[in-house]
């Protein structure tokens, strides 16, 4: 009970950022307390079914308040000074597996391809195409590259 071993399967497209000793995040089903534990084992390799690696977190539990078989949702905090571009999910446009989004540039619209990172909540993270400053349209619906665009607000 003390600690509570988690054990997550990570994509393998992201397990090479894996280490052990990296921050986890986790939040129960049914309560709002965030707790922190550590990633303490990785496995020597991906699991050739699904692509994935299981690695194992432990969270303190000094109080008993995680209960083991409980539904847990966990994120790894990779880098937690390196800041990145988030965009609302309703300004990218993915199209036959091509995301892009509509930047604004001499008052006409201009689209660009991206290569996004997570999704959470507040966004979607874009790792590639867009730069901290640049004006994004927000709900492009159906526009088109060079389109005159009148900016309303910031």
């Amino acid at each position: 009970m003390n600690p509570v071993r988690l054990r997550t399967d990570v994509p393998e497209r992201e397990a090479l950022n894996i280490r052990t000793g990296m921050l986890v995040r986790v939040n129960v089903e049914g309560t709002s307390t965030v707790h922190e534990g550590r990633v303490v084992r990785l496995s020597p390799s991906v699991d050739e079914a699904n692509r994935t690696l299981l690695i194992e977190t432990e969270i303190p539990n000094a109080s008993n308040a995680l209960r083991p078989g409980s539904f847990a949702r966990a994120e790894i905090v990779a880098s937690s000074s390196q800041r990145g571009i988030v965009v609302p999910a309703a300004a990218v446009v993915s199209f036959a597996g091509i995301d892009r989004v509509f930047t604004v540039r001499d008052g006409k619209a201009s689209e660009i391809r991206i290569k996004t990172g997570r999704r959470t909540d507040a966004g979607i993270e874009i790792l590639e195409g867009v730069a901290a400053g640049d004006q994004v349209v927000i709900n492009p619906g159906n526009m088109t590259d060079g389109e005159t665009v009148t900016v309303t607000g910031k």
